[in-house]
């Protein structure tokens, strides 16, 4: 992927500091989750299976997913020792504005499959923390509403897809609601062969010329509350949208 800001004539201002919002009561299995493992672990007793392997699988034989797990064990922090630490400051300038840490939220495509508008509240926790949220091309609610629930530092991810005017309509979309940058997914031509979520019926085992978002189908014997719609009405077959909103409608990103 690669990123790059937004230009415009009359952008929106940056929000100069994120709306706080009141803390949901962790359970008691949240609670005693002391490392990502044990968050993976919960994720996996709770979750359906087909849920749960779209997110933590990968494609074929997983080697580039493990690739990059084992690519992250061997980065190590240089320790500085005989400092005042009494006072840190972890932050840092992102393509240049403020980040309260040297990270981002990528983008993460159907969040809400495992949990409703599970967007909203990552987007609202990166708002809170003071660093950038990145919205997936299949996310599962609307540019507009992560924008109106988050006032954080907004980018959007911008598959390049064959239908281009439906492509730079997302863009626009972006730029009116204020996302000041673009993660743009260059590394995509044809979408990966998931054989897990091919076993959990979880993907259309359409050919691999495809684009990914044309392949994305949740069975609907995982409920209502994880299964998506195909929009029929607007022909463009390959969006998707997920329940969920809480307007009572279906939503996707490319839906205005």
């Amino acid at each position: 992927m690669t990123a790059g800001r937004i230009e415009t004539s009359d952008a929106a201002p940056a929000a100069t500091a994120a709306k706080r919002t009141a803390s949901v009561p962790r359970s008691a299995a949240i609670a005693r989750a002391y490392s990502i493992a044990d968050l993976r672990e919960i994720a996996r007793r709770r979750l359906p299976r087909a849920v749960f392997d779209f997110f933590d699988g990968g494609a074929e034989d997983e080697m580039t997913l493990h690739g990059n797990r084992a690519a992250f064990e061997r980065v190590r922090l240089a320790p500085k020792v005989l400092v005042d630490v009494s006072k840190i400051d972890t932050s840092t300038r992102i393509l240049g504005g403020p980040s309260a840490l040297p990270i981002a939220i990528s983008p993460t495509g159907a969040v809400g499959f495992g949990w409703p508008q599970g967007d909203i509240g990552i987007a609202r926790a990166a708002a809170a923390f003071g660093i950038p949220y990145t919205l997936s091309t299949t996310a599962t609610v609307s540019i507009e509403r992560i924008a109106d629930a988050a006032p954080g530092r907004l980018w959007f991810q911008a598959y390049i897809l064959r239908q281009r005017d439906f492509t730079l309509r997302m863009i626009e979309r972006a730029r009116a609601a204020g996302y000041e940058a673009l993660v743009v997914t260059v590394d995509l031509p044809v979408g990966g062969k998931r054989e897990r979520d091919f076993r959990n019926e979880l993907l259309d085992p359409v050919p691999l010329h495809a684009p990914e978002p044309a392949r994305l189908r949740v069975a609907s014997r995982l409920g209502p509350q994880h299964a998506p719609q195909r929009d029929a009405g607007d022909g463009e077959p390959h969006r998707l949208h997920a329940r969920g909103d809480q307007h009572g409608g279906d939503r996707f990103v490319g839906r205005p």
